[in-house]
């Protein structure tokens, strides 16, 4: 026998049996994510956030764009999803010009949701943050202090010369 006519026979006789087979279905996944997400951030720099669920009756998801430190709202933008073959995705895109710890809310929105922070049919709440850092302390450099080396060496070594060029008279007994 071949294995299909094997499976075949097992699956009638578990129906004959009066066994129910149940398939579960997995529970929708939602996830959020940002260009910079667990690296340090410089200012100025565009920042990236997207969304994605497998649930496909979610159609728009809201973006909330938190400031650091007051933790007010600075950018919400809603975004329809689009569907790229496995999930369904929507983005945000701002340049951050404030230095902190910011955090993003994707607020996933179908029929079925509640109101949350403002928003109607949220079906689901995810988040991601960032770190934006400003520019780095820079010395300005200035060639005094190589110079000043230069210098020192080349007056060490006219001094050494002069003295090994110096003969000491040690008279004889």
């Amino acid at each position: 026998m071949k294995t299909q006519e094997i499976v075949l026979i097992c699956l009638t006789l578990l129906m004959f049996a009066g066994t129910t087979i149940a398939v579960y279905a997995r529970p929708p996944i939602y996830d959020v994510t940002s260009s910079w997400h667990g690296i340090n951030t410089p200012i100025g720099s565009t920042i990236i956030v997207t969304a994605a669920t497998t649930d496909n009756t979610v159609y728009n998801v809201t973006f909330l764009w938190h400031r650091p430190v007051t933790n007010t709202i600075v950018f919400t933008n809603v975004v329809p999803v689009s569907f790229n073959g496995t999930m369904y995705i929507a983005t945000s895109t701002h340049v951050i010009l404030d230095i902190g710890d910011w955090g993003v809310q994707a607020l996933f929105q179908s029929p079925t949701g509640k109101t949350k922070e403002g928003v109607n049919n949220v079906t689901k709440t995810r988040g991601t943050s960032f770190n934006v850092i400003g520019p780095p302390n820079q010395v300005p450099e200035v060639p005094l202090g190589p110079i000043i080396a230069t210098v020192s060496m080349i007056a060490a070594f006219g001094v050494f010369y002069g003295f090994k060029k110096q003969k000491l008279h040690v008279p004889k007994f």
